[in-house]
């Protein structure tokens, strides 16, 4: 019997990776115009600013992703207000299909952020965080087994699915909300939204189960698969996210802050943030400043 080999086609070949980071920037964050022989995206994770990409301004919000194409003109500037947290990812990629992202943008929706958040992920097992100084992208060393190829595989996967759909999200929505059926994920997603919404109240576990109507040992369980934290330590992790955001936007005083989540003291308040982050509020203050001015 002859056996046919097929060779597969594959439209976009991602063989290199020139930069891949995500920041937490300070409000006024000014970086000026740049430019470089290969391709970057700019994902707005978090928060808001203003970019330019050649003869363009842009807006971006939450959910923003944009390309910058090689040799173009590209600079990000804060708002005063928001202070954004963003992803970039620069690479080489000699495809012909990529001339489709040339001056595009996208609001991305559920499926698109789980692939960006799992490239997220394999990106951090397989490179160190870049040296302030030089910025070099460095491999781990040992690096988690096929991490390099997932971060592949899913920069490719996602720039096949922004070609395919991309036309859908153009226009901006809001982010999709869970709907009422109560699966596993949405369960979580409506458990996260109202942590969200009640940090400064400090919601018991009775006050969870009653918000979505199923038992503590179900929801703990059903919590700790989806998100691989427990209930607390995503409470906690939600208020020491927020505590960041309200620090770099200096709209608020230490002890402002504290009261704002919940804390009996600014004191209690200093020594949890140092426990999840390393550093007390004011050298994380100074860390975000000092790395906005390198």
């Amino acid at each position: 019997m002859n056996y046919v080999r097929l060779a597969l086609k594959e439209e976009f070949v991602v063989n290199k990776i020139i930069s891949f980071h995500y920041s937490e920037l300070p409000k006024n964050s000014f970086y000026p115009g740049e430019k470089h022989d290969f391709w970057e995206f700019l994902y707005m994770d978090k928060g808001e600013a203003e970019i330019t990409a050649g003869r363009q301004t842009l807006h971006l919000k939450q959910g923003n992703l944009v390309f910058y194409t090689p040799n173009e003109l590209h600079s990000l500037k804060g708002n005063n207000r928001h202070a954004p947290n963003i992803m970039i990812v620069s690479f080489e990629c000699d495809s012909p299909a990529m001339s489709y992202f040339k001056d595009k943008w996208f609001y991305l929706g559920d499926r698109e952020r789980q692939i960006l958040s799992t490239l997220l992920q394999e990106g951090k097992l397989a490179f160190q965080r870049p040296d302030n100084k030089t910025a070099r992208l460095e491999k781990r060393n040992p690096a988690v087994f096929g991490s390099e190829q997932m971060v592949k595989i899913h920069l490719e996967w996602m720039l096949i699915h922004l070609f395919r759909y991309g036309n859908l999200l153009h226009q901006e929505h809001r982010l999709s909300s869970a709907a009422k059926e109560k699966s596993d994920s949405k369960i979580t997603a409506s458990i996260i939204r109202y942590m969200e919404g009640n940090l400064s109240n400090n919601p018991t576990l009775d006050e969870l189960c009653q918000h979505v109507h199923i038992g503590a040992t179900r929801l703990k369980k059903l919590f700790k698969k989806e998100t691989g934290y427990t209930l607390s330590e995503y409470l906690t992790n939600l208020k020491i996210e927020k505590a960041k955001l309200y620090i770099r936007e200096e709209t608020m005083n230490y002890t402002q802050i504290a009261e704002k989540l919940g804390y009996s003291s600014v004191h209690y308040f200093s020594r949890h943030f140092k426990k999840w982050t390393g550093m007390n509020p004011s050298e994380y203050d100074k860390s975000i400043k000092a790395r906005a001015l390198d």
